[in-house]
């Protein structure tokens, strides 16, 4: 399969656009249950960019003996943006307050 080595890459991708789904119908019916499902999502999404960071920073050693070019081409296929994967806790919070007035108490 061609995703078979590159699985941990589908993450973003599936999540986004799973999170596409839940925003746009919670936008368009902006209905408590939605809107509730939304936040889940959104919490959720702060995890996901914590787990992202994780596996950026982490290094994958290969112990084979590898040449000067196949060294050079793998630090360049490694270097991640680390801050990358913290799109989605912004992404996150910024759906949070966006949301937030939603659920302000009434007063009585």
């Amino acid at each position: 399969s061609i995703f078979s080595g590159h699985l941990p890459a589908l993450i973003p991708m599936v999540f986004s656009a799973f999170g596409l789904i839940i925003g746009t119908i919670a936008v368009r019916q902006w209905k408590e249950t939605w809107i509730r499902r939304l936040h889940v999502f959104l919490f959720v999404s702060v995890f996901v960019a914590g787990a992202g960071v994780y596996f950026h920073i982490g290094d994958e050693e290969d112990e084979k003996q590898i040449t000067a070019v196949e060294r050079e081409h793998e630090q360049k296929e490694k270097e991640k943006p680390l801050l990358a994967p913290l799109s989605f806790a912004g992404l996150a919070a910024v759906g949070l307050l966006g949301t937030s007035r939603k659920w302000q108490a009434d007063v009585i």
